[in-house]
């Protein structure tokens, strides 16, 4: 083979148009592991935490820590059941793409700056429930496999929901929503609870799917939220 044409093989094989390149970086085979009792270890020690890409091993149980700072966890897999309630986040988290295989707690957690959860995905139950988001939040094109408890979660920023899949319930009783509160196109596979629900900001409820509150004298009230007037 000639100079030349060794060199452009060469480069044909450097950007991935021979030489069988296939891109498999979020495939579960083709992610570094770690685990739980390291990550702990790790945040315990105030280390840097930027684990993109991961996946991780058993149970994580970060519950009552205080000043948690900056997390990356995108295109994470959490192959066990995740507890972060009663956390005190300090600065920016991104769980974008992220996939729950157990059960999520934030219960009580308090969220200083934004946090990402688009496209993430939780296969069972998720409990934001009484969670305090102080930035902006974003859940768009989130799947919802199991019960999603919002109930008594305050949201002091925008809360993003588009194209969201609720597949079990939807449950924001009593949420307080003081920033923007943005659900189009979002779907609800089963009930969807606003009961006492308040939305100080603008709301979109536009495109919709089955979106059928459960409680009794709850249509009204949802309409009017629908049509943005709550």
């Amino acid at each position: 083979m000639s100079t030349t044409k060794s060199v452009i093989f060469l480069v044909m094989i450097c950007i991935g148009i021979v030489g069988g390149t296939d891109d498999t970086r979020h495939s579960e085979t083709s992610q570094d592991h770690i685990s739980a009792v390291l990550i702990r270890e790790m945040i315990d020690n105030q280390e840097e935490i930027i684990l993109d890409n991961f996946v991780v091993e058993g149970d994580l149980n970060l519950r009552r820590l205080d000043q948690v700072g900056c997390l990356h966890f995108n295109n994470t897999i959490f192959q066990g059941s995740v507890d972060f309630g009663n956390v005190h986040f300090i600065d920016r988290i991104y769980f974008n793409g992220a996939q729950f295989d157990g059960d999520v707690d934030f219960e009580n957690a308090q969220f200083d700056d934004d946090v990402g959860f688009e496209n993430t995905q939780f296969d069972d139950d998720a409990d934001f429930s009484e969670a305090q988001f102080y930035g902006d939040v974003n859940y768009s094109t989130a799947n919802f496999g199991g019960d999603a408890c919002f109930i008594q979660t305050q949201f002091n920023g925008n809360a993003y929901f588009f194209d969201v899949q609720f597949e079990g319930d939807a449950e924001f009783t009593l949420a307080q929503f003081n920033g923007d509160a943005c659900f189009w196109g979002a779907q609800f596979d089963d009930s969807l609870d606003t009961l006492g629900a308040v939305f100080n900001g603008c709301t979109d409820f536009l495109d919709v799917t089955r979106p059928i509150p459960t409680r009794s004298g709850e249509v009204e009230e949802y309409r009017e939220i629908a049509a943005g007037k709550a």
